[in-house]
């Protein structure tokens, strides 16, 4: 899907999951309703949350799968490089090692409450980046190599977007997070499979009291 195709769809989905909060909320009064109502309440926040995680599962889909493509670029790029000839084979056979060890590096769904790993994964992909683009840049035959120049540019968009990928994804975690604790009562009938709990975020909390609340 094109990129700003995607970015349409998920602030539609993201005004529309708002919308779905705010009904509910307004009709939220536990007092004086009948078993028939509990149900259909029930109903409709199972329907808001699976809005939501679907939501949350596209966003970071997206974010990730960008990151792939950036990793295939970087490849790619080492390998136009060394395909132009004129650069010592074990720097372009180092780089090419470190660029396929960087998604056992990344963090995972699971693993980003850990705000070490990610300054960790940012850290080591953004230097690795940045000497495979000098390598490019630097070798004679860069201007007149179109591929080379196409690599570096796909790189450095996506490495441009990386912040905006995780201002979305944290958007919607917090809409999550909001949803599981004014609903806390209710999420073993809204969904009963699992044992929900409320998501780390990319941003650092204040104090750095709350980042895995």
């Amino acid at each position: 899907m094109n990129n700003r195709v995607a970015e349409k769809n998920y602030k539609s989905l993201f005004f529309s999951i708002l919308a779905l909060i705010s009904v509910i909320s307004c009709t939220n009064h536990p007092e004086n309703k009948t078993t028939e109502t509990n149900f259909s309440q029930i109903d409709s926040l199972r329907g808001t949350f699976l809005t939501i995680e679907d939501s949350l599962w596209h966003t970071w889909n997206v974010m990730i799968n960008d990151d792939n493509e950036k990793i295939k670029s970087l490849k790619r790029l080492v390998e136009e490089v060394m395909y132009a000839g004129g650069v010592d084979s074990s720097i372009t056979a180092g780089l090419l090692e470190e660029v396929k060890l960087l998604k056992s590096r990344r963090y995972t769904f699971k693993t980003m409450a850990d705000s070490d790993l990610i300054d960790q994964y940012d850290s080591i992909s953004s230097s690795l980046m940045d000497d495979i683009i000098v390598l490019a840049v630097d070798h004679e035959e860069f201007e007149r190599n179109i591929v080379m120049n196409e690599m570096v540019s796909e790189i450095n968009e996506s490495q441009g977007k990386v912040l905006y990928y995780r201002i979305d994804y944290d958007g919607i975690a917090k809409i999550y997070n909001q949803f599981i604790e004014e609903n806390k009562s209710s999420m073993n009938d809204i969904d009963g499979k699992h044992v929900r709990k409320k998501l780390p975020l990319f941003e650092l909390p204040q104090n750095n009291n709350d980042h895995n609340q």
